[in-house]
């Protein structure tokens, strides 16, 4: 039965990575340490000796001969079958100059509360949704490819259907629901009668006679 899994690095900085919370880091890196932490979680990350680590024979230049009397390279170092606590000790002084910290921006969608009703006009509701879409798109982008004319009718029409979506999913959240798993309501639904359904933009439409 094993009670304890160890993992060794002799890279301090590797070490630190996996031992820091993953959205600290950059793209290419926090991806992987998110990983790493998810698959070996019930594990002891440890630093062990570049002098102890079997696996620097081989960068080192060790030539076979060296390689078939190293007990080093055969069995490993003296501790690694000892109890844990004669382990090298993991004190060292982390790199920290070249760690490169990674910046997230968090845009938080609280569908419990309609945004809509704090507008009376209609034409100001759709500009401001165009431009707050607007600005979510250009913190994507490049400098060079953000958007900065005027608002076309496409935005327009893109922000009218972006508050649709937003006004129906409060109050036909249980319909919507129903349709996207089993393309049908619930008998009990006030919709049932009008043959309600899903269109190709993710609107609630409903059919009734033009079906």
């Amino acid at each position: 039965m094993i009670h304890a899994s160890y993992l060794w690095t002799d890279s301090s900085i590797v070490l630190t990575w996996i031992q820091g919370p993953s959205t600290r880091w950059k793209t290419f890196v926090g991806n992987r340490v998110a990983f790493i932490q998810e698959e070996t979680s019930s594990a002891s990350w440890q630093h062990v000796p570049s002098q102890d680590n079997p696996a620097d024979l081989i960068s080192r230049g060790a030539d076979p001969t060296t390689l078939v009397t190293s007990t080093l390279w055969r069995d490993g170092p003296e501790w690694i079958t000892s109890d844990p606590s004669t382990s090298p000790a993991t004190d060292f002084n982390i790199p920290t100059a070249d760690l490169e910290a990674r910046n997230v921006h968090l845009a938080l969608n609280n569908q419990g509360e309609d945004f809509t009703q704090r507008f009376s006009n209609l034409n100001r509701l759709l500009r401001v949704t165009a431009y707050c879409r607007r600005f979510a798109y250009n913190c994507r982008q490049q400098l060079a490819n953000r958007q900065l004319t005027a608002l076309t009718t496409q935005d327009l029409d893109q922000a009218l259907t972006c508050c649709v979506k937003i006004v129906q999913q409060i109050s036909y959240e249980q319909e919507i629901k129903d349709l996207m798993e089993s393309q049908e309501v619930s008998t009990t639904s006030s919709l049932k009668t009008l043959h309600p359904f899903i269109d190709n933009k993710g609107i609630l439409r409903v059919g009734g006679r033009l079906q």
